[in-house]
């Protein structure tokens, strides 16, 4: 599970999008960048460059100013496979012409108010949680 310190974007939406046959990424790319244009929704995501180093790519407008590259051929070497990340939950017609192009889509909010509660249920007792919180300070 992603918590809020793992990823570096301003959102509330992770979309994975896969899929079981091989798609040329460029046609992929094309259809997130088309359609974050047309319903002004930003898509990020990273990717490894070429020297090993992540980095930070934004689909549509980046107001924030948190992605480091906004133009596709960043991407050329990168596979479309992956984590996306959006403020705003994709509209499903940009589901729809993914999905129709052969990608599989997965889109949920992300679950900010479980977080806490996934220490509980990963076995902290109180004791625990009681003695680290008050070793923090």
């Amino acid at each position: 599970m992603e918590s809020a310190q793992d990823i570096p974007f301003p959102v509330r939406y992770t979309t994975r999008i896969s899929t079981d046959t091989s798609l040329n990424s460029s046609a992929v790319y094309k259809v997130l960048k088309d359609g974050s244009d047309k319903f002004d929704v930003t898509l990020y995501r990273t990717f490894i460059d070429g020297n090993g180093e992540e980095r930070k790519f934004s689909f549509g407008t980046d107001a924030d100013h948190v992605a480091e590259f906004h133009e596709l051929t960043a991407l050329k070497d990168t596979s479309y496979k992956g984590m996306y990340y959006s403020a705003s939950k994709l509209p499903g017609e940009l589901i729809d012409k993914l999905q129709q192009i052969g990608v599989q889509v997965t889109s949920t909010e992300l679950p900010w108010y479980i977080i806490g509660s996934q220490m509980w249920a990963n076995g902290c007792s109180y004791a625990r949680f009681t003695d680290r919180f008050f070793s923090a300070l």
